[in-house]
């Protein structure tokens, strides 16, 4: 059975020089890259790509904070908010991205 998979990489990794060490990755645990692409999303895009569901937003934004409380992270210095449904919101992200 063949699958396919996407690949997300963010800007940091970009930054930081990092985009071909993680791809070597995947070629060593023999799996093959049929295509590359490097874009920036835009709010249409990320819109498309996170769920709006309001009860997926809670549980991920949920499971958000319990890892920061589990590797005693603080929450509003991580999130900048302690609403689990904000956390993941794509204008969240997006604003994240460009903290690098």
């Amino acid at each position: 059975m063949i699958g396919h998979s996407l690949v997300l990489l963010k800007p940091d990794a970009v930054r930081r020089g990092v985009v071909g060490e993680i791809l070597h990755r995947f070629e060593r645990a023999g799996l093959k890259i049929v295509g590359a692409k490097f874009m920036q999303a835009d709010e249409t895009l990320g819109s498309k790509h996170y769920d709006h569901d309001d009860e997926w937003k809670l549980k991920v934004g949920q499971r958000g904070i319990e890892d920061c409380e589990k590797y005693h992270v603080d929450v509003l210095d991580a999130f900048g908010t302690k609403n689990p449904k904000e956390l993941f919101s794509y204008k969240r992200v997006h604003e994240d991205l460009y903290l690098y």
